[in-house]
């Protein structure tokens, strides 16, 4: 996976975040970049990485069997 990383590696946390804590149901969270900087922003609108973050995206739905909606 990091291969197909384009960010700094941020390593995989586990915290007690809000997000998924307050919640009744299963929560994961997954994220695909964080824009702190003008860098990132440019990197985000390339159709490659696009393309990743739709693969990341795809890959979660046939893993946990969600149907998506086109």
């Amino acid at each position: 996976m990091e291969k197909l990383s384009f960010f700094k590696d941020c390593k995989s946390q586990q915290q007690d975040l809000h997000v998924c804590r307050e919640t009744n149901m299963p929560a994961l969270l997954t994220e695909n970049g964080f824009i702190d900087s003008e860098c990132d922003s440019v990197i985000l609108k390339e159709t490659e990485k696009l393309d990743l973050i739709a693969a990341h995206v795809l890959a979660l739905d046939k893993v946990f069997g969600w149907k998506r909606k086109l």
